[in-house]
């Protein structure tokens, strides 16, 4: 039922019953994101067919997603090519098996010294960049919201998430519910538990759910609610049910 929603196969009927099941159910929705990466694993390899993969890849943010999955795994390939070519022994042309080893003595050369300390030098510099890269420009903590119903909010508890640090970003990803306003754009308004609110421009949003990506040195640990709003055609708001609440700790 998950691989059919993505893939856009649901008759009308059915995909509004399984999105009715997705808003309140936290478990199903996270096989939801786990089907919809093993999904792009197969758009990449090429096991999906034509028509599953125009479908499943209409949204601009999944086509991001593929995207930066492949050009990881280019450059996770390349690197390891590198180490790999750098490891390999060059053939001698006096058909010995590895240049500088000589018959008589077997004593090893400086050529090939200096391509056991190059290799060596090689994969500690790749190993020292990529153990230090994520921490030196931060990295993105995801989370997802979905907003209680009008029944539900009196006492709900916010999501809580251990605080990021200060060079990480917050991509909260709020679930949008069921409506029937047609919305060409969405507006986030952020309020603390003291009362200061702020506007915020979602990063991206696809009718299903709005991205926000939130640097975590503008936050701190207290509570947040999420209100948002959906911007008509005609350039009118109109708020959408239920908020979205987060703890930070």
């Amino acid at each position: 039922m998950i691989r059919h929603y993505l893939l856009g196969k649901l008759a009308d009927a059915e995909r509004d019953r399984f999105e009715e099941k997705l808003f309140a159910d936290d478990e199903l929705l996270g096989e939801l994101l786990a089907t919809e990466d093993e999904l792009i694993d197969s758009a990449i390899a090429g096991e999906l067919g034509q028509d599953d993969a125009e479908s499943f890849l209409a949204t601009p943010e999944r086509r991001q997603q593929l995207r930066f999955r492949e050009s990881l795994q280019r450059t996770a390939k390349l690197e390891r090519n590198k180490s790999l070519r750098l490891l390999q022994p060059t053939p001698d042309p006096d058909n010995r098996s590895v240049v500088g080893i000589e018959h008589h003595d077997r004593s090893v050369s400086p050529g090939w010294m200096n391509w056991a300390t190059l290799s060596i030098a090689a994969l500690f510099i790749f190993g020292v960049v990529i153990w230090i890269a994520p921490w030196s420009h931060g990295r993105a903590v995801e989370l997802t919201l979905i907003a209680g119903s009008s029944e539900r909010e009196v006492g709900r508890a916010p999501e809580r998430l251990k605080m990021p640090g200060t060079k990480d970003t917050l991509k909260l990803h709020l679930v949008l519910p069921q409506s029937q306003i047609a919305a060409r754009d969405y507006r986030v308004v952020m309020i603390t538990d003291d009362g200061k609110t702020r506007s915020l421009k979602p990063e991206s949003h696809n009718g299903q759910v709005v991205d926000l990506a939130i640097p975590a040195a503008d936050l701190s640990r207290r509570t947040y609610t999420f209100n948002v709003y959906a911007i008509k055609p005609d350039g009118t708001e109109e708020r959408l049910p239920g908020n979205y609440l987060m703890a930070l700790e």
